[in-house]
């Protein structure tokens, strides 16, 4: 439990560190709020381009995993928390660029919005997106945000304590995302699930 300590005191001692985790969370629903209200002028953009291959790029590697086997809600947390865990893994690594923990921020940002709308005509509602998002993007956003955070130490500390305080951080985080996986492939989908159901019949229920 040492490193878990070690990301906590940090956390809770370092005001530079948790301004800059409040900022990377905001700023990934910023970037997400931004790409889903302009998502007309993005979409035959470049950046719309490439935000639509990384959405099919994701559902590719689903659609490797039988659905229908009775074993596929049984890996699904494993797809997903691989899938993460590997981003902050180099998040980690490359956390000495400054750059890169930014990039993936915005970039997970701005899939959440573009995936909110590209997904639209398959939920049906806003409001079945939000629950297909929220129940574990509370603690998945917050995860990744953990790690990118560690940047701002490497001008405070250096590299090498940067380094140090960020693995601690990395630990947490990881553990955040099987929180986050095991949320995914159950809560989020349920209540997905039933908003979606839910509006679904109310709009077919209208004369």
């Amino acid at each position: 439990m040492g490193l878990l300590d070690d990301a906590l005191d940090e956390l809770a001692g370092d005001s530079t560190y948790r301004r800059a985790w409040y900022l990377f969370i905001i700023a990934f629903g910023v970037v997400a709020i931004l790409v889903a209200t302009f998502y007309k002028e993005i979409v035959s953009s470049y950046v719309g381009q490439y935000l639509l291959n990384q959405t099919q790029s994701i559902r590719s590697i689903v659609s490797f995993v039988n659905t229908s086997s009775p074993y596929f809600y049984a890996t699904l947390p494993g797809i997903i928390f691989a899938k993460n865990s590997l981003t902050d893994i180099m998040d980690f690594v490359l956390m000495i660029t400054i750059v890169f923990p930014i990039f993936v921020v915005v970039l997970n940002g701005g899939l959440v919005g573009f995936v909110s709308v590209y997904t639209l005509p398959i939920h049906g509602s806003s409001l079945a997106i939000f629950y297909f998002l929220a129940p574990h993007g509370v603690i998945e956003i917050p995860a990744f945000s953990l790690v990118a955070s560690s940047m701002v130490l490497i001008f405070k500390r250096g590299p090498s304590k940067a380094y140090s305080v960020a693995f601690s951080m990395l630990v947490l985080s990881v553990l955040l995302l099987v929180v986050a996986a095991l949320m995914e492939s159950s809560v989020t989908i349920l209540t997905g699930s039933f908003v979606q159901a839910l509006t679904n019949a109310t709009v077919g229920a209208m004369p």
